[in-house]
């Protein structure tokens, strides 16, 4: 598990987020998962206008279930998408690893918009 130096909770998230399911059954544990990240990414920055996450089990590999998880990002002058697909990584048979990984990709993207934003 990665450590983040940013800890939130969701009560937190101050922006519209939409969190969708595709092609797999709503779970409360998960949502609250990425929940959690969005909270950690609104400590990020206070302008974000909008966030919308999918999961999706597009298909069955063999006796793996492969988990996609989309995110949309919406900020002043810039919209973040970050994507992770199972092909790349076997890892993603797990959900929480898949989350963790598609936010902390996210993190990195916005932290790297902000701070070059900032410079100009």
């Amino acid at each position: 598990m990665h450590s983040n130096p940013i800890s939130a909770t969701p009560s937190e998230i101050s922006f519209p987020y939409d969190i969708s399911f595709i092609d797999c059954e709503p779970s409360d544990a998960v949502r609250f998962q990425i929940e959690l990240y969005l909270a950690k990414v609104g400590k990020l920055s206070d302008r974000i206008t909008d966030c919308k996450v999918a999961v999706r089990i597009p298909h069955k590999h063999s006796s793996n279930r492969f988990f996609h998880i989309h995110i949309l990002l919406d900020l002043p002058g810039k919209r973040i998408a970050t994507s992770r697909e199972p092909e790349i990584k076997d890892q993603h048979t797990d959900i929480q690893t898949a989350i963790s990984s598609a936010f902390h990709k996210l993190i990195r993207q916005t932290v790297t918009f902000l701070e070059e934003r900032k410079a100009r």
